[in-house]
Parts: C-alpha cells; structure tokens; sequence
C-alpha cells in the first residue's frame, strides 16, 4: 500500500501540503458511518478509559516477568 503524502516542492509560502488535522479528516471522513462500535480518539493520551481498549497479552506478560524477575523497586537502567 502507497500513503501517497508528499510536500510542496514548488517554492510556495513554506506551509505544509499535509497537516495532522488534515490526515485527521481524512481517516474520519473515510470511516464507515455504519459500522456502530465506538472509536479511541487519536489524539488521547490514555486509552484506559474506554471499555473497546484492551492491553495485549505480551505486554502483561512483559510486566509480570519484570516484577518477577528483578521486581519494580528501581527505576530505567538508563537513569539508575
């Protein structure tokens, strides 16, 4: 599958051809309007909160293993 984004190579004003909010509207606007499930919005920070979220089994996994193995007592090696 090709996007098909690219940018304005004719010298113009400088401003982007294509915006967040515009390849926001356009996935909205290409949804089906039938299809009655509820959406995660993109631009959430938490997807927690609504009911549709589910957490992948190999991320439990990856935190049962941590707690497991070396417990979550410490932080990031990178800021130990």
């Amino acid at each position: 599958m090709r996007w098909g984004f690219s940018r304005d190579r004719s010298g113009g004003s400088g401003e982007p051809d294509i915006t967040v909010r515009g390849v926001l509207y356009k996935i909205m606007g290409n949804l089906n309007k039938d299809d009655a499930r509820k959406l995660i919005p993109l631009g959430h920070g938490d997807p927690s909160q609504f009911s549709s979220f589910r957490t992948t089994p190999v991320a439990q996994a990856a935190v049962d293993n941590a707690i497991k193995l070396r417990g979550i007592q410490f932080l990031c090696s990178s800021f130990a």
